[in-house]
């Protein structure tokens, strides 16, 4: 059924007719492409300026949305053309019959079409806006990926037989051949079985940033077992559960005092002695075993630990060594080991014949000691967040003409992205979730940049599919969340399979995040669909903030929340509630509580005591009203501070 309204006295002086199904048709498409959680938007007529606004159900069939929006179309007068309008976003002109998207939407028509096909009856919800363009697009973006064949543990033997006197890695003290590196890695493996490591086993690590630390890595390897990489700064109780959620009965610390856990074994760390024994042959895991478990924030109160196998991680590496320029890179590798994009930065080089340039502690975490050492070092590859980058960039000298830089781990604005390229040297936007292995998809940036940056297309052998909230793909330009598949997935959630099985399912990971395609092919990113934050590349989850809170006898309610100060400087504001006639917690008492539980990048920049936490008519947490609030306070205290009084 389609129904018009005669419209008169238009600019032209002529009788025309706006066909109310038609923007009934176009505003669903615009509101599946913002993925609404309604079907909502603005209709405008274009002479006037006046507007209205047209909200619905998604289980609300066609024929309910297109009398909903006749009847608002009724309230614009006579006129030719609405404009259809669902946030800022593209948008829809509709005169009489005819569509004429924004410029950035053309595949938008087509979508229109397909819904004045779909039945009166049919639930706007269900109404299928795929069409073959969207299907060529998302399959044209995607490629074959090469088989690794080698485990990085047997790439890197490889190496050290085909050029055993090659510097393998440069540290702060010394420099260490790809012989000395396996000879001694294997010496520290003969340790590490005479404690009891077996295959199977979890190892935590967390050693200073030397040669030793890789050495160690190989040895728990060559062993078929897997290591946790841990940060000995932590609270010993988060420590303790991290250890406790891997099942870690060793662990390879500088200070042997640093875990407390029952069960769990400290082993001293290798020692920087030469190694003088012959290269022997070794026994490299095979694929399916677990290379590492990478801890990440989880919802809970409990950490989730990823676990990656040798598989995955070939994958990845070689999957960067065909993208990046040939040959055997410098890397320097400046992230800590508890971030598992470093892993790209020590064994890419090592798996290829490169070198690794070991940035220690005290270097990496002084943005102008890096600087120097990045333009003294000149590595071809440097990988950052773009935090990092932010930090880094004004202590490098202005021509990186001929090196690589890795920018991912958090959004990244196209200001930033522009002032890397302008360094001339190659930049990757680049992203992807730890339980995707690394990274799963790449944008090389030139100008100009586009803004919002792309996260790139998938990395060769990566799938990657955006899904509607019904679980079906969603067409090119309509967002939402990301599930990846491929080679580079990790196995799961460690000693936690009913997590695991919420998100891995059918052989792809749901990331959480929200996406879309582009018509070129590439992906843009739009936030995440539930409290996930990211903050200097930190992966956190509020509800794991919250959850500790809670745990202080005199909160009976907290509520976490993240606000942006700056382009580059994101706060996060803890909000408590105390509990019947017990005293308010004290700033200072509570965040002794989160410290003794919590590492730093989860502890509150500020706590705010309430009497009640403001609610949504629906009684759920208000954190759009509480991140208003904390926004508001950063500004007022911004004013202050710029104004004497």
């Amino acid at each position: 059924m389609t129904r018009s309204l005669v419209a008169s006295g238009n600019a032209a002086g002529a009788s025309a007719s706006v066909n109310v199904e038609t923007v009934a048709a176009s505003l669903l498409v615009l509101a599946h492409a913002g993925a609404a959680p309604t079907v909502t938007g603005e209709l405008t007529d274009p002479a006037t300026g006046r507007s209205v606004t047209v909200s619905a159900p998604w289980r609300a069939r066609r024929s309910v949305l297109g009398a909903l929006v006749g009847k608002q179309v009724a309230r614009l007068g006579p006129d030719t053309t609405i404009r259809v309008d669902h946030g800022d976003g593209p948008h829809i002109l509709v005169t009489g019959a005819d569509v004429t998207p924004s410029a950035d939407a053309a595949l938008l028509a087509g979508r229109v079409a397909r819904v004045l096909g779909a039945a009166d009856d049919v639930p706007v919800g269900a109404i299928d806006l795929c069409g073959e363009e969207d299907l060529r697009i998302v399959a044209a973006a995607h490629h074959p990926g090469r088989a690794p064949g080698d485990s990085v543990p047997a790439l890197v033997r490889a190496q050290a037989l085909a050029r055993p006197q090659a510097t393998a890695i440069e540290d702060a003290t010394r420099s260490v051949s790809y012989a000395d590196l396996v000879a001694a890695a294997d010496r520290y493996a003969d340790v590490l079985r005479a404690a009891g490591v077996a295959p199977g086993d979890v190892v935590a690590v967390g050693l200073p940033r030397r040669a030793e630390l890789v050495v160690t890595l190989l040895a728990v390897w060559s062993l078929r077992a897997a290591f946790l990489p841990v940060d000995p700064g932590h609270p010993r109780a988060r420590l303790d559960t991290l250890l406790d959620t891997a099942d870690a009965r060793f662990a390879v610390l500088a200070d042997p005092h640093a875990v407390t856990r029952p069960g769990c074994q400290v082993v001293a760390p290798p020692d920087d002695a030469p190694a003088d024994a012959p290269l022997p042959a070794g026994d490299p895991p095979v694929g399916a075993d677990l290379a590492y478990a990478m801890s990440t924030s989880g919802s809970t109160g409990r950490p989730k630990v990823v676990g990656v196998s040798h598989a995955a991680l070939a994958h990845c590496v070689v999957t960067f060594a065909d993208l990046l320029a040939p040959g055997t890179p410098t890397v320097a590798g400046t992230t800590a080991l508890t971030f598992d994009i470093s892993l790209l930065e020590l064994f890419l080089p090592l798996a290829t014949g490169g070198r690794l340039l070991l940035v220690d502690d005290a270097t990496r975490r002084d943005p102008a000691r890096l600087g120097g050492y990045l333009d003294a070092a000149r590595p071809d590859l440097i990988q950052a967040t773009p935090s990092g980058w932010r930090l880094i960039l004004p202590h490098l000298s202005g021509d990186l003409t001929g090196r690589t830089l890795l920018c991912g781990g958090e959004a990244v604005t196209a200001d930033l992205a522009a002032r890397l390229v302008d360094t001339g040297a190659t930049v990757w936007n680049v992203y992807g979730p730890t339980e995707a292995t690394i990274w799963c998809t790449a944008q090389r940036l030139d100008r100009p940049v586009p803004d919002p940056v792309p996260i790139g297309a998938p990395l060769p052998g990566t799938v990657a599919v955006v899904r509607g909230r019904d679980g079906r793909p969603v067409p090119v330009g309509q967002v939402g969340e990301l599930h990846v598949g491929g080679p580079q997935l990790a196995v799961g959630y460690l000693g936690d399979t009913e997590r695991t099985a919420a998100v891995f399912r059918d052989d792809e990971y749901r990331t959480g995040d929200l996406c879309a395609w582009r018509p070129d092919g590439t992906l843009s990113y739009h936030g995440r669909a539930d409290n996930q934050v990211k903050i200097r590349g930190h992966r956190i989850e509020l509800e794991e903030i919250e959850t500790y809170a809670e745990r202080h006898p005199a909160v009976t309610q907290a509520a976490a929340v993240v606000v942006s100060a700056a382009e580059d400087d994101q706060r996060l504001v803890l909000y408590v509630r105390s509990g019947g006639d017990a005293p308010a917690v004290t700033d200072a008492a509570l965040r002794e509580h989160l410290a003794a539980s919590l590492p730093t990048a989860l502890l509150p920049q500020r706590i705010v005591a309430l009497p009640e936490l403001p609610l949504t008519p629906s009684q759920k947490v208000d954190r759009r009203a509480l991140r208003e609030a904390a926004t508001a306070h950063i500004h007022r205290r911004a004013g202050s501070e710029e104004t004497p009084s």
